[in-house]
Parts: C-alpha cells; sequence; structure tokens
C-alpha cells in the first residue's frame, strides 16, 4: 500500500502500534452493535485498546520518551496518528452511548455521576503534575526525590479534594431524590387513603385476564366479599356466568373501541343485599408500559376519583346506583 501511494519514496514499513491500532479499530467498527451472550460489547473493548496505546504514545510525546511511542528497532507511531486515533477510538465508544461500558459512563445515576468527575482527574492531573515535576527537576529547583515527594503530595491532595467534591455531589442527589420518595410516598398514601374512604365502590383489574389487583372499603361493603378474597380473581369466581359476560364482554368492547362506554343498567349480584341495577360509565387509559388494565370506580358522579395504577393503562369505569 505505501509502495502504491508513495512511489519511488522508498520502503516505508508502518509502526507497529499503528497497525495494531488499525486492526483493534478495524474490527472494533466492524462489531458496533454486536452484544455477546454474556452482554458484553466488543466494539467497546477493542475501542478502549485502541485508546490505551494511543494514550500511552501521547504521554511518551509529552515527556519525550520514545520507548513509549515506539522502540528502538521498531517504527514510531507519529504523534498526529496518536491523537487521530485516541479520537476514533472515542468515537467508536460513543456509537453506542446506552449500551455497555458508555450506558454506565453516561447514566443518570450516581455511578454515573462519579466515573464523568474521576476519570478525567485519574488521567489528566497525573499528567499535569508530572510534567510539572519534571519542569521543576530540570531547572535545578529540587532533586529527583523531592520531585517525588512533592507529586505524591500533590497527588493526595487534589485526589482528597475531587472525593470530597464528588461525595458532596452525591449526597445532594441522594438528599433529592429522599425528598422525592418521601413526597411520592406521601400523596400516594393520601391518593389511597381518598380512595378506600369514598363512599363508591372502586376496584382496578388487570387487562389481560380481567383479574382483580384493589379494591375499596365500599366495593367489600357492596359486594359482601373481603378484598383479599377478591384481588387475583376475576368476576367468573363470584358471579354467575350470563353476568360475569356480561362484565367481561363490556370491559372488553371498551378496551377495542378506546372510549366512553354508558351503560345505563348493569345488573351486578351481591352477597348480602342480592341484584342491584347500575349505572355505569367506562372510560379506557393507556399507561406507559403497554399491557393494558382496567380501573373501574364506582361513585355518584361521571368524575374521575382516582388515577390508576403507575405505568398500567386502564379503563375508569363510574358506576352510579338509581335513585
Amino acid at each position: 500500500m505505501d509502495d502504491l501511494l508513495f512511489m519511488g519514496a522508498g520502503p516505508r514499513p508502518i509502526a507497529a502500534g499503528t497497525a495494531l491500532n488499525f486492526l483493534l479499530l478495524g474490527l472494533g467498527i466492524l462489531c458496533i452493535g454486536w452484544e455477546t451472550r454474556r452482554g458484553a460489547f466488543p466494539d467497546q473493548i477493542l475501542a478502549l485498546g485502541a485508546m490505551g496505546l494511543s494514550l500511552v504514545a501521547l504521554i511518551g510525546y509529552t515527556y519525550g520518551q520514545r520507548q513509549f511511542y515506539g522502540a528502538a528497532f521498531l517504527k514510531p507511531m507519529a504523534l498526529n496518528t496518536a491523537a487521530a486515533f485516541f479520537l476514533l477510538s472515542l468515537g467508536v465508544l460513543f456509537a453506542r452511548p446506552d449500551r455497555g461500558l458508555m450506558a454506565l459512563v453516561l447514566g443518570p445515576g450516581i455511578a454515573g455521576l462519579m466515573l464523568r468527575q474521576l476519570l478525567p482527574a485519574a488521567v489528566v492531573l497525573q499528567v499535569v503534575l508530572g510534567l510539572a515535576r519534571l519542569a521543576g527537576e530540570r531547572r535545578g529547583m529540587y532533586p529527583k526525590e523531592s520531585g517525588v515527594a512533592l507529586m505524591v503530595v500533590a497527588s493526595v491532595f487534589m485526589f482528597v479534594a475531587i472525593v470530597w467534591l464528588v461525595a458532596r455531589d452525591v449526597n445532594r442527589i441522594e438528599l433529592r431524590r429522599d425528598a422525592e420518595e418521601r413526597e411520592r410516598i406521601r400523596l400516594q398514601s393520601f391518593l389511597s387513603s381518598v380512595l378506600e374512604n369514598i363512599p363508591d365502590m372502586i376496584f382496578v383489574k388487570d387487562a389481560k385476564d380481567l383479574r382483580f389487583v384493589m379494591f375499596n372499603k365500599a366495593g367489600e361493603d357492596l359486594l359482601g366479599f373481603a378484598r383479599t378474597g377478591l384481588i387475583g380473581k376475576n368476576d367468573y369466581d363470584f358471579f354467575p356466568k350470563a353476568q360475569a359476560d356480561f362484565f367481561i364482554g363490556k370491559d372488553r368492547a371498551v378496551l377495542e373501541s378506546g372510549r366512553l362506554l354508558d351503560i345505563p343498567e348493569e345488573p351486578i349480584e351481591t352477597k348480602f343485599q342480592g341484584t342491584r341495577i347500575l349505572h355505569t360509565k367506562k372510560i379506557p387509559i393507556a399507561g406507559d408500559h403497554g399491557g393494558l388494565a382496567i380501573t373501574r370506580v364506582v361513585s355518584y358522579t361521571s368524575h374521575l376519583l382516582g388515577a390508576p395504577r403507575e405505568g398500567l393503562p386502564c379503563l375508569i369505569e363510574t358506576t352510579r346506583w338509581p335513585t
């Protein structure tokens, strides 16, 4: 390839580090998006290897140490080549920022915050401190041993400061999350108390099989069944088959239509009060996670009295006893 591009220039052997980086990044680009059975991403692993070789070469040029970017008997990797490989490695890593190692580094959690703050410090500060120490030694400001001691002391103080800053940010995030969680629990408790004390029957069904997942006290009093005996069961476990077919059919019809359904008269068989005729309105509501659920709110009005469980699509049904 060199002979074709640079005819007459004589042999131009490629540097060993350059060739290895070409191999690593070429394979990494081919593997972008591929995940192994164990959940590893070869493209990121190969890119990290190329980045490590490039970083060693860049540090070698920074300190003037040839053995870092090319041994005495091998052609050295050029400075611009090392910088280009470093940037290309970053590009391969960021090609899939939502997977593997990059998902952890760029994630919104505490681990991502710590990595984003500590990783640059672990590299940049050490290089800067090393240059400062080397400059002082070359100017005769202190002997070699003193330079090592000064670098160690400076590293300790700087890393302690960085760790303290990271800990402060982590503590701020935890305090905010704790406050949000307490507020969420307070609101959930308030809503549960409202739903529990409303004198109208309110219950929630799982839309896949229309089994009950929530029931309030008014519903227990009307049907005559304890909620512990209702949860996890469906209409066929309590009502005659014809009546259960009616309930299930109406529920499915609302889910399929996606619109409000007004049922002026819906008979329901109770345990102690006999048959009751209810006026029912059903409203389908979509949730965040795709699977359907049904919430039936029984009240004297058609207003929404409660919200379904978070993330579950639902069907709100309001029912009024005729006067």
